[in-house]
């Protein structure tokens, strides 16, 4: 219940942010990033080897960069790549509390590499967000996906990779 929170907490304010003008930046400089959100995965994977729960671009500091958060084992990383130049700029390691050792995702049996392949097969585009979330008793993987006619959003089952739920917004 607390990760469903924070989730709904950090999408909130990620919402009310993108409304102004950090917003447009931080979108204008998504379309000009020379790394991709799957390219930054790969980044974090030649170090570590955990299940990525959520990938995110954000403009942080006047610079663009993705924010990678993944398990490993009991452990909970947050990795920070430069969106230009494919560097690491932030790596670091959280214990699970306690109280949230029964909210942890379980290791899944498709990663987020592959939902994001199984996504991008079905809609063709660029991924702006992707994220491991425990929704109705299941663990699933939203992504975001700008396409040339608006934005759609993927849910995939995160142990069989089936698509749940596609919904195109066309704004």
């Amino acid at each position: 219940m607390k990760k469903k929170t924070m989730i709904l907490a950090f999408s909130t304010v990620l919402g009310v942010s993108l409304l102004g003008t950090a917003g447009y930046k931080a979108s204008a400089a998504y379309e000009q990033a020379k790394i991709s959100k799957e390219e930054a995965v790969k980044i974090v994977e030649k170090e570590y080897k955990g299940d990525n729960v959520d990938v995110n671009f954000e403009y942080d500091d006047g610079k663009p960069e993705y924010e990678v958060k993944f398990n490993e084992g009991e452990e909970r990383f947050e990795v920070e790549i430069d969106a230009e130049t494919g560097k690491v700029l932030k790596k670091e390691r959280k214990d699970y509390d306690d109280d949230s050792a029964n909210e942890k995702p379980p290791h899944t049996k498709i990663t987020m590499d592959k939902a994001a392949e199984i996504a991008l097969n079905e809609v063709a585009g660029d991924i702006k967000e992707a994220e491991l979330d425990h929704d109705n008793g299941k663990w699933v993987y939203e992504l975001e996906i700008q396409t040339k006619d608006g934005e759609v959003n993927i849910d995939i089952d995160a142990m069989t990779g089936k698509i749940l739920e596609i919904d195109h917004d066309d704004d």
